[in-house]
């Protein structure tokens, strides 16, 4: 072997027999100093290696071709190296927008199909869901395979920068197929770097598992629109609205009893609110009366409502009393009524005074698929309300007349009333024991009646002379609509995320692939050949057999399947060979195959145990998440889900039973 040195290179040419003898050598000894890659000559190969930077021993080598390495090659062809990483970046960027569109898409979508917004097959959450896993599983390969590229070039830069044993050598590539084996702690010692970018492109699996869930189904998806709704004329406030027939009576004596209002009147859900609307509510104001009830308790004289001087034998206790100036009264009164009340069960006595209001009632109508409901949520109290020829007038004077009258009580229930028809309300409750009490708060009673009549005026059946068709008795609003729907919500933030940390992990990891590739010259790979290719050149496979018979030592296979050095029968005289310092004690090498088979049989049941150890300790840590799964699963069974959870478990058609409980 002969050396010659320069400023910067190292050259030094090597015979076919000492590269046999190196390599025997290699094999026995179990270690290897990467990097080193010969020219493409038969007789003498040689190495080149940058020594000023990284010294004798180091070994970040160039492959040498027709006499030129190649960082001789132009930047324009090692830019265009790096074409496939970069590539696969725009792809993958490529996917996520595509993903991020058609979830965008589907947003607010209704997947009701009297609705017909979506075709047929993305009506079905499953499908979606197949097309958004698709696209989420194209980003992860993509962006794993840019990881991969830019981890090969980071694996070759690990290999060629110091020396490593054979383990350590199994342990880096190994890492570069999966983190997750039983190598990884060493793999992770050797180099943390590989075994990091390694982690991160196995990590990509879990785009499949979270973008996905970025789009789910909302049961109660709001949506608003314009729309024409019914309200209360405004003009019944006009005289030309009294209540000329005096029909009044019935309705506020059914609003009474009943303690509930007239419904609304049910306008087209389908065009007020749109088809395939689960619910659908719009707000309108309108005026109508009121009652603003104060407490007189303490200022008022109950010892005559106590005790009466006239009083039926039977049902000798006063329990309400209610008086109004209904029935004497000048026009440009207040409308006013005293009610006074006497708990049996409770024994208290309570007065309060109502002055009847204009006032401006906003509410909220629900139009249900049967039913109407009404949410008041403001009352405003105007002027208070005079005895004068309107609707509002005649409609309220007509209310507070229904809360007038002397009820009494006596025993196991009785009750006997002087005029008026409070006792057919449920405000008066006879108890199981036949005493009397109250149902509710005095000073709330009366308002909720005023209100419930109040509200029964949007229903159309209360005829204040303005139409006699229910449908036409009303006033047309402009108003908005807001409905709630089955439909698609999708959460940007839970996708892109995700597919940002991926895109600046892969972006850093790829910086530094492209980096490396740009220095060697050229892109590496996890290849067999690539590995080979570390110490040995393409035209060493075709040198014939002749090689055989120059080297010092051949492989021979051994009785136990193993490989041995056995010396050529021709090597007598080992001085005639000018070989390296490693190959200087390789006479004191002595191969035994009788000795290397005795320790292969004595090692081959230990082998055996540590493998069947090793197989027993991944299924038990492999069984541990699966019995977790299912006892989470177990202790979920039969318990009701929250709404939310509803709404990302909840696929196409979630009516019914599911509906019901999330009403």
């Amino acid at each position: 072997m002969q050396r010659s040195d320069s400023n910067d290179l190292d050259q030094v040419s090597i015979t076919h027999d000492d590269l046999v003898l190196a390599f025997s050598q290699i094999l026995d000894t179990g270690w290897v100093e990467h990097g080193f890659v010969f020219l493409e000559n038969r007789e003498n190969m040689t190495f080149t290696r940058d020594s000023q930077r990284l010294g004798h021993s180091a070994g970040c080598y160039e492959r040498v071709v027709d006499g030129k390495t190649t960082s001789g090659r132009s930047l324009l062809q090692r830019l265009y190296t790096l074409g496939p990483i970069i590539s696969l970046l725009l792809l993958g960027q490529i996917l996520m927008i595509v993903h991020h569109v058609f979830y965008a898409h589907l947003n607010g979508k209704i997947t009701d199909d009297a609705a017909g917004e979506l075709p047929v097959f993305l009506r079905d959450q499953n499908n979606v869901n197949f097309l958004g896993t698709t696209v989420a599983h194209g980003a992860r390969i993509v962006l794993s395979m840019a990881v991969g590229a830019a981890l090969a070039q980071l694996l070759w830069e690990t290999l060629c920068s110091r020396s490593h044993t054979l383990q350590q050598i199994d342990a880096i590539i190994k890492c570069g197929d999966s983190p997750f084996h039983l190598s990884s702690l060493r793999a992770a010692t050797t180099s943390f770097p590989i075994f990091l970018v390694s982690f991160i492109a196995s990590s990509m699996a879990l785009l499949v598992i979270i973008t996905p869930g970025s789009l789910t189904i909302s049961l109660d998806y709001q949506r608003t629109k314009p729309c024409s709704v019914p309200t209360v004329p405004s003009g019944v406030m006009d005289s030309l609205f009294e209540d000329s027939n005096q029909n009044l009576e019935i309705s506020t004596l059914s609003i009474l009893t009943s303690k509930s209002y007239y419904p609304p009147f049910q306008v087209d859900r389908d065009m007020a609110c749109g088809v395939g609307a689960s619910t659908c509510t719009y707000n309108v104001s309108f005026v109508a009366p009121a009652l603003d009830c104060i407490d007189i308790t303490n200022q008022t004289d109950l010892s005559f409502f106590i005790n009466p001087e006239f009083s039926d034998s039977s049902a000798p206790f006063p329990i309400y009393n209610g008086t109004s100036n209904n029935l004497n009264y000048k026009e440009g009164d207040i409308m006013f009524i005293e009610i006074l009340t006497q708990d049996l069960v409770k024994g208290a006595t309570q007065a309060i005074n109502c002055t009847a209001h204009n006032a401006t009632y906003e509410v909220s109508v629900n139009l249900g698929v049967d039913t109407t409901s009404v949410q008041v949520w403001n009352v405003t109290l105007q002027s208070p309300l005079i005895f004068e020829p309107t609707f509002l007038s005649s409609y309220a004077s007509e209310a507070i007349s229904t809360l007038q009258g002397v009820v009494t009580a006596g025993p196991n229930g009785y009750t006997s009333s002087e005029f008026g028809s409070v006792q057919q309300s449920a405000f008066l409750v006879t108890t199981p024991s036949g005493n009397h009490t109250l149902s509710e708060d005095v000073l709330q009673f009366p308002i909720s009646y005023m209100q419930n009549a109040s509200i029964s005026l949007l229903s159309g059946n209360v005829n204040y002379n303005f139409s006699n068709e229910t449908s036409s008795n009303l006033q047309y609003v402009n108003s908005t609509c807001s409905s709630t729907f089955t439909a698609y919500a999708y959460d940007p933030i839970r996708l892109l995320v995700p597919y940002g940390i991926a895109l600046v992990l892969t972006a850093l990891v790829a910086a530094r692939g492209c980096w490396l590739i740009i220095r060697n010259g050229e892109e590496e790979k996890i290849v067999f050949s690539h590995i080979v290719q570390i110490g040995l050149n393409k035209r060493l496979f075709y040198i014939s057999g002749e090689m055989h018979a120059k080297a010092l030592v051949n492989l021979q296979r051994a009785d136990a399947g193993k490989l041995l050095l056995v010396r050529h029968m021709d090597d007598v005289d080992d001085d005639s060979y000018p070989l390296s310092s490693f190959d200087s004690d390789r006479d004191s090498r002595k191969i035994s195959s009788a000795s290397s088979f005795t320790s292969w049989k004595a090692n081959t049941s230990h082998r055996h145990a540590y493998g069947l150890k090793t197989i027993a300790i991944i299924f038990l840590v492999a069984l541990c998440p699966i019995l977790a799964q299912h006892f989470y699963y177990n202790y979920l069974d039969g318990r009701t889900p929250s709404n939310s959870t509803l709404k990302s478990l909840c696929i196409k058609g979630c009516s019914g039973e599911i509906r019901n409980q999330t009403a």
